[in-house]
């Protein structure tokens, strides 16, 4: 296991460049750069700001980040976010004002120590947001996989714009599609070290450019409103590329409410991300949470100040960079710096890249955003669980994302008071030489929401009953349950000649001095009572 620093940073971080990093590095690249290119296409946001999300989550994030395996960049869970808030802002410019506010709500975050948080979120909240986003993510890229140019809007799900399909494009798509699914289908090439979305985009950019140079009359040539499309500038001219935010948004209630999104989502997506990872982790290696949403705010700052995507820790790319053996957060730093000598210098070749290549890309991770095995295990887990979830994905899917949330957490907040009130305690009765003995077990957390119920059933023992109260399990006891158990054995017990005795009570606290549970305290006023 890797030695903690005080500040919750390991000892392997200060570790000086690791060449086993640099091949680490590499791979997590060839990961990111079709995916970049892809969630900027399926956000409806310039191309360009996908790759510099990553840039800017490679070597910003990465410097400040206090996580040895964690990658970030733009992530997939963020596209149904970003491409409503840009609709209902207006402009790309005004949604760059909200990251960059989000940044700023990051770092209240990380300042308030709120890392800790993420273990209170329901998982089943959580699980259909990004299955939601999954969902939304297949409808947006299906169209495109087949070679159509569409309009399609996240408030328009159901809605394609008339175009020409493209063939190659078309059988592009398609091919990639099948391609990705038997590639992760075969042991030998799923662990093998070429990614496979590389293969796929490197295939689709091939093929371009040889129908571009040999059949240039064709048919089957691509046109450009399927290629990717970033800019092409010299390095004098990199201030030309970059996008600036539009101030004036500030003026809009919106912009803040798109922060707020932007923030609060990133940073659930960065904390559970990363507590996925720590569970495959085979040094057990933990980073220190409110560091990390520090430099997921400064990141997001800086995307926004340049006309980037927000960016998050993703958990593909952490995944490829943890597999891939890396040692510290240079790995990183350095899939940030590939990326953008990348941009520098073949911005040419990335404009060979097929829309439909990187669509099969971004239907793959639908895919496995909203698996059948995850709808399974939800559904193995309970309808306490599944509900919650498919009432979050649904409502997000057929509303928006703020409401499907807030449906979702009313929902599951519903079955915890449900359960709260159906099981507060429970109670069996067995024969003892004749007389019934009840044992009342009483659960984990009983709240006055308990009381009608528990008053009913002590009301209703036999009489000359020996009742026991048992708390053993009981870590809260509302005063209002107390104070009903304190007018059970001052009052009932005698009235109902119950011989009462108790377990578990030793430290819970009392509000009135008059009765002490645990010990041999007798209860007053029950000459029958007694201790167990």
């Amino acid at each position: 296991m890797s030695k903690q620093a005080p500040n919750g940073d390991s000892t392997d971080t200060k570790r000086r460049f690791h060449p086993q990093d640099f091949f680490s590095g590499l791979l997590v690249f060839l990961v990111a750069l079709p995916l970049c290119l892809g969630i900027a296409a399926a956000s409806e946001a310039p191309l360009f700001s996908g790759l510099l999300a990553g840039i800017v989550g490679g070597i910003v994030i990465g410097i400040l980040s206090g996580s040895h395996t964690g990658v970030s960049g733009p992530a997939a869970g963020m596209t149904a976010i970003v491409a409503s808030q840009i609709a209902a802002l207006g402009s790309f410019e005004a949604l760059l004002v909200a990251i960059v506010l989000s940044g700023v709500i990051q770092l209240a975050l990380g300042a308030l120590r709120a890392g800790a948080l993420t273990n209170y979120f329901p998982i089943s909240i959580v699980k259909g947001l990004l299955a939601a986003i999954g969902v939304i993510v297949i409808l947006k890229m299906a169209p495109q996989l087949i070679g159509h140019d569409v309009s399609l809007g996240i408030s328009d799900l159901k809605t394609f714009s008339s175009s020409i399909l493209n063939p190659t494009a078309g059988l592009i798509g398609v091919s990639s599609l099948g391609f990705l699914l038997v590639w992760n289908r075969i042991p030998r090439l799923k662990s093998s070290i070429i990614p496979a979305p590389m293969v796929v985009v490197v295939l689709g950019a091939a093929i371009t450019l040889l129908l571009r140079n040999f059949a240039a009359d064709s048919k089957w040539v691509i046109p450009t409103t399927h290629l990717v499309d970033v800019p092409v500038a010299k390095m004098s001219d990199l201030k030309l590329l970059l996008t600036f935010p539009d101030w004036s948004a500030l003026s809009s209630p919106q912009v803040y409410v798109a922060a707020i999104v932007i923030a609060v989502v990133s940073s659930l997506n960065t904390l559970m991300s990363l507590k996925s990872i720590e569970n495959i982790d085979p040094e057990e290696r933990v980073a220190p949470k409110n560091r990390e949403l520090f430099a997921q705010g400064v990141g997001n700052i800086v995307c926004g100040l340049v006309g980037a995507l927000p960016a998050t820790i993703v958990i593909i790319r952490t995944t490829v960079n943890l597999n891939a053996g890396c040692k510290t957060r240079y790995s990183a730093i350095f899939h940030g710096v590939l990326l953008l000598v990348c941009v520098l210098l073949i911005p040419q070749l990335l404009n060979a890249i097929p829309l439909s290549s990187l669509a099969a890309l971004l239907i793959v991770t639908g895919f496995n955003l909203a698996s059948a095995t995850l709808f399974r295990q939800m559904w193995k887990g309970g309808m306490n669980q599944f509900v919650p979830f498919i009432t979050t994905l649904g409502c997000i899917v057929f509303i928006d994302l703020l409401s499907g949330l807030m449906i979702g957490m009313g929902v599951g907040l519903a079955f915890v008071l449900k359960g709260a009130i159906q099981t507060p305690y429970s109670l069996v009765a067995d024969d003892d030489a004749g007389v019934t003995r009840y044992r009342v077990r009483l659960s984990n957390q009983v709240t006055f929401l308990n009381q009608a119920k528990l008053s009913k059933t002590l009301d209703k023992l036999n009489y000359g009953s020996r009742v026991i109260l048992d708390a053993t399990m009981t870590h809260h006891l509302d005063p209002c349950i107390e104070t009903l158990l304190i007018e059970f054995i001052t009052k009932t017990a005698p009235e109902h000649d119950l011989e009462v005795s108790f377990e578990g009570f030793e430290g819970l606290p009392s509000p009135d001095g008059s009765v002490h549970f645990g010990g041999d305290a007798v209860p007053p006023e029950s000459g029958s009572g007694g201790s167990s």
